[in-house]
């Protein structure tokens, strides 16, 4: 299993494009088209999308929720936190929410990401 801090910046890149890509996609089949894609994301988007395949690397087996609780953290720490809608503005966000309160159609988005990871770190 490679270390996360070995890896090139363009292989930890091309794995948080997949990611964001595939989520990307999954909100399209719910109807959901305000994802942008990777190359127009905002960098706030492409930095918590970086670091959460970090994470997932640097933590081999991680769970959706523990993928789930670093990206609420990272939020945090950028200074979101929970509103009813998402407001880039106002730095507010509907999921910033502990990972039992998610919908469960936004569980999967972690999964989709764990799922990924591993499938890139495999081989």
């Amino acid at each position: 299993m490679a270390d996360v801090f070995t890896l090139e910046d363009k292989r930890l890149s091309q794995i948080a494009h997949v990611a964001h890509e595939a989520y990307r996609a999954y909100c399209r089949t719910l109807d959901e088209f305000t994802k942008m894609p990777w190359q127009y994301a905002p960098k706030w988007q492409h930095d918590i999308t970086l670091s959460c395949v970090r994470y997932a690397i640097a933590t081999p087996n991680s769970s959706p929720q523990q993928v789930h609780d670093h990206w609420l953290a990272v939020m945090y720490e950028a200074g979101w936190s929970y509103g009813a809608d998402f407001n880039e503005a106002n730095h507010t966000h509907q999921y910033v929410l502990p990972y039992d309160k998610l919908p469960t159609k936004r569980r999967r988005k972690y999964a989709l990401m764990v799922a990924i990871v591993a499938a890139f770190m495999a081989g």
